[in-house]
């Protein structure tokens, strides 16, 4: 809906996740934004449904024109299918997690988070920071309870040689890796940019 602002989807999320039979499968219905500045919020939608618990999103990619039965498809929006298709790739890949038995939704402050542990090289940390300022959060992850982790983190970063400049490929293109954090005994300390999305998988 065009009118439901991010802090009223952040309201009906955590609604959803006090209100909603444990273990019953919920899926998020969003609508679809054709302009390119939309793109960034429905991309917060999604995963802001997915660590409040919601194991499935489907969207509606059709706008009605005057109330009637007229309405404009994806068809029309070349950038908003390009924006999906890789937007549901991103979220296809975390897929072992979403299907995962054992789930852990928590909320630090601002900070709304979800361990999903889907086996061996499928286990997920997700955070977002629902809130358009700064904000450095201190708290534990039982979860990572161990002396030292490291954990790849999306979105990755541009490769750096020893002198700090960014490495290229053949095409003269930046070589992204994976960023990497290290969490000492299960402790999260971390400064969120503005509406961040950090998701860590190992």
């Amino acid at each position: 809906d065009d009118h439901v602002t991010y802090d009223k989807h952040v309201a009906i999320c955590q609604k959803i996740e006090r209100e909603i039979v444990p273990h019953r499968a919920t899926i998020c219905v969003p609508w679809a934004h054709w302009d390119a500045d939309k793109f960034d919020f429905m991309r917060r939608f999604a995963y802001t449904a997915i660590v409040h618990g919601v194991r499935g999103l489907v969207w509606y990619c059709w706008k009605q024109v005057g109330g009637g039965p007229i309405g404009i498809g994806l068809h029309a929006h070349p950038d908003a299918q390009k924006f999906y298709a890789g937007l549901l790739k991103e979220l296809k890949s975390l897929m072992p997690g979403l299907l995962a038995p054992k789930r852990r939704t928590f909320e630090e402050g601002p900070i709304h988070g979800i361990v999903m542990d889907g086996g061996d090289h499928n286990r997920f940390l997700i955070m977002v920071n629902t809130e358009d300022r700064e904000v450095s959060a201190d708290f534990k992850v039982p979860e990572l309870l161990c002396e030292k982790v490291s954990l790849p983190c999306e979105p990755q970063v541009e490769k750096l040689d020893e002198k700090g400049a960014a490495v290229k490929d053949k095409d003269g293109k930046p070589v992204l890796v994976p960023q990497t954090l290290t969490v000492e005994k299960g402790s999260v300390k971390r400064t969120f940019a503005p509406y961040e999305i950090v998701v860590w998988r190992w």
